[in-house]
């Protein structure tokens, strides 16, 4: 399976009083590479939580529709900036940790929602 485009349409995202963007429309071509630079606090890694379906803090907005028109739940992968690896694993092991530790069939979210 060839990875899909995504098109990325009126996202807006605010932090308290503070408008990051706002009506923000891109393209990502698919089986491209994309580089989202910007200063700290602009926003970058909002974007991709919320392209991801994440949970954000305040007030937010995106459109995403994917070039073969499929759903992008299951087919996307996230991994935090944090520094949250198992030191005594791989890179390829903690790749592959979530489905070592989720049963096939489970939920992706935190408390089976």
């Amino acid at each position: 399976m060839s990875p899909p485009g995504l098109d990325i349409r009126r996202a807006s995202l605010t932090f308290g009083a503070r408008p990051l963007f706002h009506d923000l429309a891109v393209e990502f071509d698919a089986g491209s590479w994309t580089c989202l630079l910007g200063r700290s606090g602009c926003g970058k890694s909002s974007l991709l939580r919320m392209i991801a379906g994440l949970t954000l803090p305040d007030r937010h907005h995106i459109e995403c529709t994917t070039s073969d028109g499929q759903p992008l739940r299951g087919r996307l992968a996230w991994m935090s900036q944090q520094d949250l690896l198992v030191p005594w694993l791989r890179v390829i092991g903690n790749v592959m940790l979530h489905p070592v530790a989720r049963p096939a069939g489970g939920t992706d979210s935190p408390g089976g929602a």
